[in-house]
This record gives structure tokens, C-alpha cells and sequence, in this order.
């Protein structure tokens, strides 16, 4: 088991766009892994999840990152949806 770190997932030239699936941000090492169809669902769920926390907070993904509490907000979602 591994983390992907939330920054690989959205982009560093447009604000408000977060990424899932094959185009995410790693390197050749770990997209080996991240490419994985399961791997792909769990990224999307997770890209799901910080969207929709990004609009109730009013904050972009990068702003989202930035905020501890949010941040932990969004791994606890995921944990109480059963993402692992």
C-alpha cells in the first residue's frame, strides 16, 4: 500500500481543475502502479470528493491542500465512504 499525495492531483497552470485516472501528475516509476483500473476508480472517488469540498469551502484544490483541517476533512470522508 501506498499514498498518492493530493497534489498529483490537480493542475499547476489552471486552478480549478483536479485530475483522475491516467493523467495524473507522477513520475514514470509510479504511474506504473497508478495506472491500474482500481487504482483509477479510488483517484476518481477521491477527486469526487475534494471537488465537492472545494465548492462548500469556497477554496480552489490548491487552497484545499494548503489547509490542514480541510485537508484531513477530505481523508476522513474517504475513509467513512470506504476507500482504502
Amino acid at each position: 500500500p501506498y499514498d498518492i499525495p493530493f497534489g498529483a492531483l490537480y493542475s499547476r497552470n489552471v486552478d480549478n481543475l483536479l485530475l483522475a485516472g491516467r493523467n495524473i501528475s507522477a513520475s514514470h516509476v509510479a504511474f506504473t502502479s497508478t495506472r491500474v483500473m482500481k487504482t483509477c476508480a479510488v483517484i476518481g472517488q477521491a477527486v469526487g470528493t475534494a471537488a465537492q469540498l472545494c465548492v462548500a469551502s469556497g477554496r480552489m484544490p490548491r487552497e484545499l491542500r494548503a489547509d490542514k483541517s480541510l485537508l484531513r476533512s477530505l481523508q476522513q470522508r474517504l475513509l467513512r465512504d470506504g476507500v482504502l
